[in-house]
């Protein structure tokens, strides 16, 4: 597990939203593009991202899932 970011609370929904949005659209990049790798030896390969988990508090997931309370 990465841990990406620890977001303060914030009682606005869209200021919530609005800073997971450039972590959203660099996923959705790794997730459609991937990642090219240059190794040493001439071994060039593409990987790729995908989101698994997101979680947080109780509170932290109503807001996340765009639920009005928990």
């Amino acid at each position: 597990m990465i841990q990406v970011a620890i977001l303060p609370c914030n009682p606005k929904k869209a200021a919530f939203h609005h800073l997971l949005s450039s972590l959203i659209k660099g996923l959705k990049q790794l997730e459609s593009a991937g990642m090219r790798i240059v190794g040493s030896d001439s071994a060039d390969f593409t990987v790729k991202a995908h989101l698994l988990i997101a979680s947080g508090d109780i509170v932290g997931v109503a807001d996340l899932c765009n639920h009005s309370g928990h």
